[in-house]
């Protein structure tokens, strides 16, 4: 089974460094390396230059956005399997694609754990949750695509990641093919990648946010049209849960005789639910 692995780029030289050794020392050989770099002015292509021996493919041209730049790779790919590795995110040993790749079973895509590498240079482990639900993903939950293997058929099959958007085409990549293409998906408890945080999606400024929200909403709403409904019905359910919650503490702060003192915030609280008090029986 040979895998493509794709490797994108621009004006990140230390970190792409870094990501290419992590490829070529795999003891796993029988894997494509594509680098897709956007014209970078840094000294990268040097870096690129360095290793071109070791390559499969790479260019070093303008392109019109992160997903444009993954799509270029796709279509260059020839490998089973695609693993979109980026610049300043690397593996986390020589053999973990050794180790990873064993008994794949022809699955749509295979998904396992990473580390986040903050700034200071500290690891933390990440969880995947324990079952993918399609309220998980509209929360905005991806998998991560740096630690996960997509059969290169599936984009043949279903279209590549749509360049229309410019922060979440992957998400709803993964976002269709689990909850309407019915693509065959397991995860491994395996950590394979220790991912960066200084990219793109990790820039959490106001910007962001917003950019964020009004695409990952106009992909739901476009690809499921009850999705307002949904979203609706649980945040009601989450108010009337708090709600909940919050009386049984304040229960307990008035056995305390406590409750004087938190009389205002119950108050304001139970404004926000469109009541003046609360029961008399629950308080």
């Amino acid at each position: 089974m040979q895998l493509s692995i794709i490797t994108i780029n621009y004006n990140n030289k230390g970190g792409l460094k870094k990501t290419i050794n992590s490829v070529v020392n795999q003891t796993f050989n029988d894997l494509e390396y594509i680098i897709i770099d956007g014209g970078s002015s840094d000294g990268s292509v040097d870096v690129i230059k360095e290793h071109q021996n070791q390559l499969d493919y790479w260019v070093s041209e303008k392109d019109r956005g992160i997903y444009n730049a993954m799509n270029k790779g796709i279509n260059i790919a020839k490998g089973e399997y695609l693993l979109f590795l980026n610049s300043g995110d690397y593996f986390c040993n020589q053999s973990v694609l050794h180790n990873f790749l064993k008994e794949t079973n022809d699955i749509d895509i295979i998904y396992g754990k990473q580390y986040y590498e903050y700034p200071n240079g500290e690891l933390r482990p990440i969880q995947n949750p324990p079952i993918l639900t399609l309220n998980l993903f509209f929360s905005g939950y991806s998998l991560p695509h740096q630690a996960t293997l997509i059969k290169r058929q599936l984009f043949s099959k279903y279209g590549l990641y749509d360049e229309s958007l410019t922060m979440v085409a992957d998400w709803k990549f993964f976002l269709l093919a689990i909850f309407k293409w019915n693509c065959t998906i397991i995860s491994k408890d395996f950590f394979i990648v220790n991912f960066n945080l200084d990219g793109i999606s990790q820039n959490k400024n106001k910007e962001y946010i917003n950019r964020w929200k009004i695409e990952n909403e106009s992909v739901l709403l476009s690809e499921f049209p009850n999705f307002k409904y949904i979203k609706s019905q649980n945040e009601n359910a989450i108010r009337i849960i708090g709600f909940y919650l919050y009386l049984k503490s304040f229960k307990i702060l008035k056995k305390m005789g406590l409750f004087k003192l938190f009389s205002l915030y119950v108050t304001e609280f139970a404004s926000y639910f469109n009541k003046s008090t609360f029961p008399d029986d629950l308080l």
